[in-house]
């Protein structure tokens, strides 16, 4: 044994469990706009507060967070998918990770999109160019959200996910994709479009830097 020289030591990165960061707004105050904490995202419509919960529209976290970041909302009332033999009708919300250069057609970044659907639930993550939709890979099928339920999402490096609760279970991973087109800090937010007049709003936004 040669004196004086010692064994490497090894560090290991501890595991991310989702969520990290807890909830930045609850919506317990008066019905309206959401308030100076929130920005809109160019002439997009807007969320606005009703009984404590919020749906309408798109709103980002008025902070920007670091590079590795996550979102999530619970649901206040059961999203549904509904065809009347015409059209299609589909509940959903949407999650903002890495949101910069925000403008009508300028917007850089990620969003992951809930679906509702008949007797399931969707997940897809998008990616922002200059406010341009690209689908990055196809939808994910999750079990059936309802109200109390949750949905999130993470960026971490070139991987994001997305992510489900349900009631008081564990949170589960829903899809992962790979994409490192964005990959600086940036805003979070989403909201909820309730298509079937059932009433579904978010509630309990949180994220922040993982």
């Amino acid at each position: 044994m040669q004196l004086g020289i010692r064994s490497p030591i090894r560090y290991t990165k501890a595991a991310y469990t989702f969520p990290k960061n807890g909830v930045l707004d609850n919506f317990n105050r008066a019905d309206g706009g959401l308030g100076a904490n929130w920005l809109g995202l160019g002439t997009l419509g807007r969320n606005s507060i009703s009984n404590n919960a919020v749906a309408g529209g798109f709103d980002r976290w008025a902070t920007q967070f670091g590079a590795d970041q996550e979102c999530y909302w619970k649901f206040v009332g059961t999203p549904i998918a509904y065809d009347d033999g015409q059209d299609w009708y589909v509940d959903y919300a949407l999650m903002y990770l890495r949101l910069k250069d925000v403008g009508d057609s300028t917007t850089d970044g990620y969003t992951t999109q809930f679906q509702a659907g008949v007797g399931q639930s969707y997940l897809n993550i998008v990616r922002f160019d200059n406010g341009v939709y690209t689908l990055l890979g196809s939808a994910v099928s999750i079990p059936a959200v309802g109200n109390g339920d949750q949905i999130g999402c993470a960026a971490s490096g070139s991987s994001l996910t997305g992510w489900y609760k349900l009631g008081t279970g564990a949170w589960a991973l829903g899809l992962t994709r790979i994409d490192s087109t964005y990959a600086a800090g940036g805003y979070i937010g989403g909201g909820a479009i309730d298509t079937n007049g059932s009433g579904l709003q978010v509630d309990d936004f949180g994220g922040g830097t993982i």
